[in-house]
């Protein structure tokens, strides 16, 4: 019943199912995705959300939490602390969000990268929240501004990096019905290390920006191979939709 009602609800919009990626006319795409599955489930839409930053800055799920307290629970992850601690901060009078501050990745150690304040000294841009485990992601910025000193703009230190299906497990998700990642070019490697087979979460939004074109060709084969529709619907998003037989 559900993928009929998802079927109609691509098609309405002139998504259709042709296995390749489409652009979207509709400016609301996610925020329409949430609410079609909030007036279709019959229980509470489980969202988990990895790179959440403060929660409010660019964030596509806040709106939605906000205004659907009683229907959706959102576990938000966000690594780095200082950040962490303003994602609590502006969250704190809901009861439907759980927190989780750590990296996700494939369980290993590895180098976690952020532009500290003498980036933001520099140019007078607000950098909270700009980290990522690919240092190139990074380094890409400073040479737009014409910075060739990285060691002086860049912080590097170690993280555990976590299995995502570890942390759903921790929190008690039975289910997941939406994964939203923002992660600066390593949101290929989350999908990878989600446990897609075992959740088969009914949208994974993306940002495919930050990604080369290897690693995209990559990613939407792997996505494909497991039966999602991919669905290019703004400059730097592609949501991933369960697809219908």
């Amino acid at each position: 019943m559900l993928k009929k009602l998802v079927l109609k609800f691509l098609n309405k919009f002139n998504f259709y199912h042709t296995g390749q990626v489409r652009k979207a006319d509709y400016k609301n795409f996610l925020d329409g995705l949430l609410y079609f599955l909030k007036n279709n489930l019959d229980r509470k839409i489980n969202i988990v959300q990895v790179g959440s930053n403060d929660g409010v800055h660019s964030d596509p799920l806040n709106q939605f939490v906000s205004d659907n307290q009683d229907n959706a629970i959102l576990l938000a992850i966000e690594p780095q602390l200082e950040i962490f601690e303003k994602l609590k901060k502006n969250y704190q009078h809901q009861k439907n969000v759980l927190y989780f501050n750590g990296v996700i990745g494939d369980g290993s150690i590895k180098n976690f990268f952020s532009l500290n304040q003498n980036f933001q000294e520099y140019t007078k841009e607000k950098t909270d929240g700009v980290s990522s485990l690919i240092k190139e992601n990074l380094t890409k910025r400073l040479k737009k501004k014409g910075i060739k000193d990285y060691k002086k703009y860049i912080n590097c230190f170690e993280v555990k990096t976590y299995l995502l299906d570890d942390i759903i497990k921790n929190y008690n998700l039975k289910s997941v019905d939406v994964l939203q990642i923002d992660a600066e070019g390593y949101d290929d490697e989350i999908i990878y290390n989600s446990s897609l087979e075992k959740y088969q979460y009914k949208v994974i939004n993306y940002e495919f920006k930050n990604l080369t074109e290897e690693k995209l060709t990559k990613l939407h084969l792997y996505l494909k191979k497991n039966r999602y529709e991919i669905i290019r619907w703004n400059k730097s998003d592609e949501a991933a939709v369960e697809k219908i037989i």
